[in-house]
């Protein structure tokens, strides 16, 4: 079966662009991930899918957080971390 996703290899701010998912797009992927905190919602890039990590530890109230939002504010902090590299 033939990969339909890709991972941006690191996936942090600065580390991709439109260039990126355009090759990316035309090697014939329908998706590309990254490691950019956040939810993906319906209408989304799907060639910047962000993510949240969750935990081993991280039980029911930890993720109904998560899926609220509550940690969203970390996706600024990524952002600043890129700008100082």
């Amino acid at each position: 079966m033939t990969p339909r996703a890709f991972a941006y290899p690191y996936g942090s701010y600065r580390t991709f662009d439109a260039r990126t998912a355009a090759l990316v797009k035309e090697e014939g992927f329908v998706a590309a991930c990254t490691t950019v905190w956040g939810r993906q919602r319906r209408g989304d890039d799907p060639f910047a899918i962000r993510r949240m990590r969750v935990s081993w530890c991280d039980g029911p109230r930890e993720v109904a957080k998560l899926l609220a939002g509550c940690y969203d504010w970390y996706r600024v902090v990524q952002r600043l971390q890129a700008g100082r590299s």
